[in-house]
């Protein structure tokens, strides 16, 4: 028989001896119900796509010269997460390393 009873909302993880606890209300206490929009101009949002697209096309690119036998290796592919490192680099200043 399936119980009925609502899920767990708590979330108590523990990881090399340390214990993570949060419960969803504490999670979600602080976030606003509406998030606003992005505020950048529409040329920075251009950029960020152009850039998106490049990124995407280099990769692409890199598959199938991998799977011709042209790049040797191994071959890690960040296709569909774009926008992760785009804006990641966008935002980096001169002190920033990686």
């Amino acid at each position: 028989m399936a119980s009925t009873a609502p899920p767990d909302t708590n979330v108590n993880r523990s990881w090399k001896g340390v214990v993570v606890y949060a419960s969803s209300q504490e999670l979600l206490a602080d976030k606003p119900s509406v998030i606003p929009a992005a505020a950048i101009t529409r040329e920075e949002g251009l950029i960020l796509y152009e850039d998106m697209v490049l990124w995407r096309s280099f990769e692409d690119m890199c598959a199938q010269m991998y799977i011709r036998g042209k790049m040797f290796g191994f071959v890690h592919l960040y296709n569909g997460q774009e926008a992760v490192s785009t804006g990641f680099i966008k935002n980096l200043k001169p002190e920033d390393y990686v």
